[in-house]
């Protein structure tokens, strides 16, 4: 019937559906690789389109995606081409409501958008019918199948929470190095473990030894030298070209040390768990523990956030260190050409040459090769000696002996502050589960931040212990001349990207005047190095650490060069 459109919409009969969208999906990458449902599913919903003569203008498979989780690529793609104007389709054909969502509010909240667009969800199991009995049956079958889907969920971690308790694999994919291998089989459960990679396994100790050591031509690779290395060579990461993410992604594994932790964190609230509730499963050991540890120091120096990548990069030796001692400004590489057409590299005022604010009346320019081999020089006779290492480490070592009191009430505080943090995280959830408060975003925004300081606490822990571990002992005259020897023969003698990393280890700041060169550094830099130095005729670069500087000056006598010491 047709009434005056002026003033009333027209009514009509329900929508005539002609052309629909099929949707499949199973809930996990295991499903995926047995094909336990797809199949079934899509054969059912040809026959259901079939029977009503339905033309099928679309199949959409989703596979090893979690059943509660609506960031589905496939789902969300094809919900998009249903919210268009106008839709390609009349419906969108699932096996059952469970397929489509299992959310009940969420599910009819979207069904409702699509219909208002004029399409329609269709379950081929279950036949609703229209009208508000229909409505509130579907509503029922929503909150069942939610219900389902989480006690589902329960019991599957359950399982997987015991199988990794028992030290077995429980994760489909095997990381990057390590291969799956079925250790026992009961019916169609199985009992897996990982083992090394006969080709990725190495892999990884390489990549570790590139980051830690480098090629055998130079000093330590960072990550893009990385990848071009492997990728050079033919190496792949599971079959495609290696990635600078794929190359930091390894390094920062702890599981190669020989335990990967299973439930480390929340999937649903993307959030970490409590470390008390971390699953240690046994796997075969791919580097140690210290060229981990090696490894995240090498990251954490040449991190962009900390040192730029064209200093951390750059040939140059005092790249980011030298600085001008007429206005501050950093000094760069400039060329020039002599008179006999020799090109020459300087050294020359960054702000003087891009921006002119540097005093125009002051020449201050040293070739590269002079000032690289002024400092060299300076640093291997007045800093390397037997008599200074000695001293140093002995200052060292007495003013750590007497801060030892104060690194234990630190400790003691930040233990107490992780106990309080983790309890108000527990009380929080805790909370929500027992229907205190609701799950609300200024909720999920309190929970964050209490979750980001208390693993901001731990961090902090973890320093402190480890810098009491690393304790610098006093060394004897003997043991001092060994130790400066075989520092004063690596700087010396070493290639330019060693000679780098010494120089930055041991030198904050190289103030370059007109008249004098002064070059500043930390005693604990010296201290540390030293003691690396001790250990190891052949000590590797990346246990040599670089430090942030504070300062204080200690003049010596050479007035052209002058080495400045920090006492802290």
């Amino acid at each position: 019937m047709t009434m005056n459109k002026g003033k009333y919409k027209e009514v009509t009969g329900p929508k005539v559906i002609r052309r629909v969208a099929i949707y499949a999906r199973v809930s996990t990458s295991r499903q995926q690789l047995h094909d336990l449902s797809i199949p079934d599913q899509i054969k059912e919903m040809r026959e259901y389109c079939e029977r009503r003569e339905y033309e099928i203008a679309d199949t959409i498979i989703e596979t090893g995606t979690a059943t509660s989780d609506e960031h589905r690529p496939q789902f969300q793609s094809l919900i998009a081409r249903a919210l268009s104007k106008p839709a390609p389709f009349d419906a969108i054909i699932v096996h059952s409501m469970s397929r489509f969502y299992r959310d009940d509010v969420a599910q009819e909240y979207l069904r409702r958008k699509l219909v208002k667009n004029g399409v329609q969800v269709i379950s081929v199991t279950q036949d609703f019918g229209e009208g508000a009995m229909a409505d509130l049956t579907r509503r029922i079958m929503g909150i069942v199948d939610e219900l389902q889907a989480k006690e589902t969920s329960k019991h599957v971690r359950r399982t997987m929470i015991a199988s990794a308790k028992e030290g077995w694999w429980t994760a489909a994919l095997a990381p990057f190095g390590y291969q799956i291998e079925v250790v026992e089989a009961i019916g169609k459960r199985k009992k897996r473990k990982l083992k090394e990679h006969p080709h990725n396994g190495p892999l990884v100790r390489l990549i570790f030894k590139l980051c830690i050591e480098g090629d055998g031509t130079g000093g330590p690779l960072g990550l893009k030298k990385i990848v071009q290395y492997l990728n050079g060579r033919g190496h792949t990461y599971r079959g495609k070209p290696f990635y600078t993410s794929h190359i930091e992604s390894v390094l920062k594994n702890d599981g190669y040390c020989g335990t990967y932790y299973y439930n480390k964190t929340d999937s649903k609230e993307m959030a970490h768990r409590p470390r008390e509730e971390w699953i240690g499963i046994p796997v075969p050991q791919l580097v140690t523990a210290e060229d981990f540890q090696r490894a995240q120091v090498a990251l954490h120096e040449r991190a962009p956030k900390r040192v730029a990548p064209r200093i951390a990069s750059s040939p140059v030796i005092l790249s980011g260190i030298a600085r001008c001692g007429v206005c501050g400004g950093s000094m760069k590489i400039a060329g020039g050409t002599g008179s006999s057409g020799e090109v020459y590299r300087y050294y020359k005022c960054s702000s003087r040459m891009d921006r002119g604010t540097c005093d125009p009346a002051i020449r201050n320019t040293i070739r590269e090769r002079e000032l690289d081999s002024v400092v060299i020089h300076a640093v291997a006779t007045s800093l390397l000696t037997a008599a200074r290492v000695q001293d140093v480490i002995a200052r060292v070592c007495t003013r750590r002996q007497e801060g030892r009191e104060n690194t234990t009430k630190t400790l003691e505080r930040l233990r107490h502050n992780l106990t309080r943090l983790k309890a108000a995280a527990n009380n929080l959830l805790g909370a929500v589960a027992e229907g205190m408060v609701g799950d609300s975003d200024l909720f999920r925004e309190k929970l964050q931040t209490t979750i980001e300081q208390r693993d901001h606490v731990q961090r902090l822990i973890d320093i402190e212990e480890q810098q009491i571990k690393e304790e610098i002992r006093p060394v004897s005259e003997i043991d001092a001349e060994t130790t400066a020897r075989r520092l004063r023969n690596r700087l010396e003698a070493a290639p330019k990207e060693v000679q780098k990393r010494l120089l930055r280890a041991l030198i904050a700041e190289i103030v370059v005047k007109p008249d004098e060169i002064v070059i500043r550094g930390p005693e604990p830099a010296l201290a540390e190095t030293a003691d690396v130095a001790r250990r190891s005729e052949d000590f590797p670069l990346s246990a040599v650490h670089t430090f942030d500087r504070d300062w204080r000056a200690l003049r010596e006598s050479n007035p052209s060069c002058k080495i400045e010491n920090l006492e802290s």
